[in-house]
């Protein structure tokens, strides 16, 4: 029993084993299969009656992302972005506008199925043709330089830019830019650039044609140099003001140039500051004065200045001791008006320490005889510090009795 069971085990084996190799006999070996194509490029077709009426076509994407195919593993293994062509067909489309177009594809095998795509339609622009020209296009550096170098100049070989395209696009070209690297550079140098259009923020446009496409730019470079800033100023303040401090928001400033130059730099003035006119304290902008062919390096060739002001402070001191010159022997001479007041200004720490001590009046009495004179008085400051100022005096002459022998 057991070795019928045996026989009738190895008669089946055979039998599927027969069953296999027929089936794969009378079959070609080829399972289906799914496979995914991308970046297809989109083609635009049938463009005569817009390129005769000077209209420009725009498609909102220009590639296929992918496609999805089902068929004979053969077949779609060997389909690629090459043999598979993609297309939009403008016969319908005459006049400016925006429009939805279907996306057609071919060289797609009759035995494949395409079971997805994305996109499958594509919006299609059509504008009328425009043109300007953009004078000296804007060259950016990039890249750090060689430490203690810094970019002189940067001049284009280009004068102006043709822009040519939708004219919607074409009105929103604000700059054509070209960037030039100058990493780890110490030495004057040539580059061909690449150049392209910006709109007002900055941002790229890239659906419109420039000519010529590059320039040839020329980097001047020069070294750097640390120095300090002086405030050039002229005239002083006015009686009754006080010019307290003078303060620069920066103190150095790194500039560039020819190093023979800049080695004969130490300091870079500003332009002259008036203070003859300065009653209040102010904040305003110098320009920096610098020799030709020297510049800032990476900010402005200005600084602001803040000026402190101050109005002076006032106190009067009488007049009470005066001397007598030239006084005739056998005379005696004595004030006989009342105190002469004298108004001072300056800073209150210096007239707290004034007193009448520091104020004597002189007075020529050359020529005079007995009788009382009106003499004038000549005040000397000599006993003042500096800083502070006579402002007025409350008479100029004063009275004086000259009498025969000792008063």
């Amino acid at each position: 029993m057991g070795k019928n069971n045996s026989t009738i085990m190895t008669l089946l084996i055979s039998f599927l084993l027969a069953l296999l190799l027929w089936a794969y006999a009378t079959s070609d070996g080829d399972n289906m299969a799914y496979s995914r194509i991308e970046d297809i490029p989109i083609a635009i077709t049938n463009t005569n009656n817009l390129d005769q009426n000077d209209f420009v076509v725009k498609l909102s994407k220009e590639k296929i992302e992918s496609i999805k195919v089902y068929g004979k593993g053969s077949l779609v293994k060997s389909m690629n972005s090459q043999n598979i062509h993609a297309s939009v067909d403008l016969k319908d489309i005459s006049s400016e506008g925006t429009y939805t177009l279907n996306i057609n594809i071919k060289g797609i095998p009759s035995d494949v199925t395409v079971v997805d795509q994305s996109p499958n339609v594509v919006k299609v622009t059509v504008d009328k043709m425009g043109n300007k020209d953009i004078s000296i296009p804007l060259i950016k550096q990039t890249g750090e330089l060689k430490k203690g170098y810094s970019v002189l100049s940067l001049s284009s070989s280009v004068d102006s830019v043709h822009i040519s395209g939708p004219s919607n696009s074409v009105d929103k070209v604000k700059a054509i830019v070209g960037t030039v690297d100058v990493y780890n550079r110490r030495e004057d140098f040539t580059s061909n650039v690449n150049l392209y259009a910006v709109d007002e923020n900055g941002k790229k446009i890239k659906d419109v044609d420039l000519s010529p496409k590059t320039t040839s730019v020329n980097v001047n470079i020069g070294r750097t140099k640390d120095v300090d800033i002086k405030v050039k100023t002229k005239g002083k303040s006015k009686d009754g003001y006080k010019i307290t401090s003078i303060t620069p928001n920066k103190t150095k400033v790194t500039i560039s140039g020819p190093e023979d130059v800049l080695n004969s730099i130490e300091t870079v003035n500003t332009e002259v500051l008036d203070l003859s006119d300065i009653t209040s304290s102010i904040d305003k902008k110098l320009n920096l004065v610098l020799p030709e062919g020297v510049h800032v390096v990476d900010s402005k060739d200005t600084v602001d200045v803040s000026v402190a002001v101050d109005r002076d402070k006032q106190k009067t001191i009488y007049i009470t001791s005066f001397t007598f010159d030239n006084l005739p022997d056998g005379l005696s001479a004595e004030v006989i008006d009342d105190k002469v007041g004298v108004l001072l200004s300056g800073d209150n720490a210096l007239l707290n320490e004034i007193s009448e001590k520091n104020l004597v009046g002189s007075l020529d009495l050359s020529g005079l005889t007995e009788g009382t004179h009106s003499v004038a008085i000549k005040i000397s400051t000599q006993g003042l510090p500096d800083g502070v100022k006579i402002q007025s005096v409350s008479k100029n002459t004063v009275s004086v009795k000259i009498t025969k022998g000792q008063i």
